[in-house]
């Protein structure tokens, strides 16, 4: 009963979202001022991604920030993103079918809430100049993270965790794209097109980075710490918990059943608990957060680094 109760209690999202959308949604003015050709952009490029963007799944990789980041320039930003949130959600269902339309909904609510309170932060809040353009897909980015976290609790009763498969994207977003849109005032179809393109080869190159990973570079990493710091890592049966550190007797316990990549990060992060504890850090909550927030980045530092050791 509980967990029910929990699964639909993120209704309040789509019911957030709804709200929202009658409240601050401007319709054109006449029919003449309707956007045909942004609309068939965004109803493909919404298709497109969806079917191309598959290895990566964690609500704030989609490249929906960057076409909101671009519509909220537009005083009709909400409305047309209906179109594109619209036409994905429809091609989700079609294509997944037997999941979860409440799943979809959500996730979709999720998009719709950061677009509008981005558009009124932007047009209301800032002068809207370059500064302004870039930090206001910052906080499109962080919005959709805080947002696809409380989705996650609500339906899991958990936060997400792959933070080794989105540190990456996020940074390239970050540094890469970010800056270039931020440049120009107004919905620009190539730009985005061009970049849209470029983050597929960029999220290509990290999922083959992490699919190579094998038994051989988790060992390397189970060598280098056991070497440096006497903390023996063991594989056994640990249900649903992917690991667990025993820091009187220097022990790091993995679940047996996860992928050699999932290995690597849960070892990462088991190790940074040792460093924290090590360091005198003893409050739960804090410990966990600074994991958290570090492991995604610590985990590539790794990666490159037993790859290099493997390779010599």
């Amino acid at each position: 009963m509980k967990g029910s109760k929990m699964k639909y209690s993120i209704l309040f999202l789509p019911l957030l979202a709804i709200y929202l959308t009658f409240q601050f949604m401007k319709l054109p003015e006449t029919f003449t001022n309707f956007n045909i050709a942004l609309v068939v952009f965004l109803c493909f490029i919404s298709i497109l991604e969806r079917r191309l963007v598959k290895f990566y799944t964690p609500l704030w990789f989609s490249f929906f920030i960057v076409v909101l980041g671009q519509l909220i320039f537009d005083e009709n930003s909400i409305f047309y993103s209906l179109f594109y949130f619209g036409t994905g959600f429809v091609f989700t269902i079609v294509k997944k079918r037997g999941t979860s339309i409440l799943n979809h909904l959500t996730t979709t609510s999720i998009g719709i809430i950061a677009i509008i309170l981005g558009n009124e932060y932007y047009n209301r809040f800032t002068e809207q100049s370059y500064i302004d353009r870039y930090l206001t897909f910052i906080f499109l980015l962080i919005l959709s993270i805080i947002l696809a976290n409380l989705y996650f609790y609500l339906e899991f009763n958990r936060t997400q965790s792959t933070y080794m498969y989105t540190i990456l994207p996020i940074l390239f977003k970050l540094v890469v794209i970010f800056p270039i849109l931020s440049f120009y005032n107004y919905f620009n179809f190539f730009m985005i097109t061009v970049l849209f393109f470029l983050y597929l080869f960029f999220l290509n190159f990290c999922r083959k980075t992490l699919l190579s990973i094998s038994d051989t570079h988790v060992q390397e990493l189970m060598d280098l710490i056991k070497q440096k710091h006497k903390i023996d890592i063991l594989f056994m049966e640990l249900g649903d918990i992917k690991g667990m550190f025993y820091p009187k007797k220097s022990i790091i316990a993995i679940d047996e059943k996860l992928d050699y990549p999932e290995q690597l990060q849960t070892i990462v992060h088991e190790y940074l608990h040792y460093y924290l504890n090590k360091k005198g850090k003893s409050h739960f909550l804090l410990d966990e957060l600074l994991v958290t927030m570090l492991e995604g980045i610590v985990s590539w530092v790794v990666i490159l680094k037993v790859k290099k050791g493997v390779n010599a």
